[in-house]
């Protein structure tokens, strides 16, 4: 019986950029507009696993791709 595939380690890396706009139309009220944007990439390497010889040999690498996410905040604030 062979396992197809044993994860031994993987890596990631992540990005969430944001763009914000304040409007302060008053000296002590305002307005905030953010919005962001989750993305990530993850590579993992694949290892196939004999059971019955116990052999390791290497197998397919994978990737993982995430776009998502997101966040839209609104916010008003006085300042004294």
């Amino acid at each position: 019986m062979n396992w197809n595939y044993m994860q031994v380690h993987s890596f990631g890396v992540g990005l969430a950029p944001f763009v914000g706009y304040e409007f302060q139309p008053w000296k002590h009220l305002g307005f905030n507009l953010e919005a962001t944007l989750n993305a990530m990439l993850m590579t993992s390497e694949g290892y196939n696993f004999n059971r019955e010889t116990a052999a390791i040999s290497p197998g397919l690498r994978h990737y993982y791709f995430s776009w998502g996410s997101g966040l839209i905040n609104a916010r008003i604030h006085y300042r004294f």
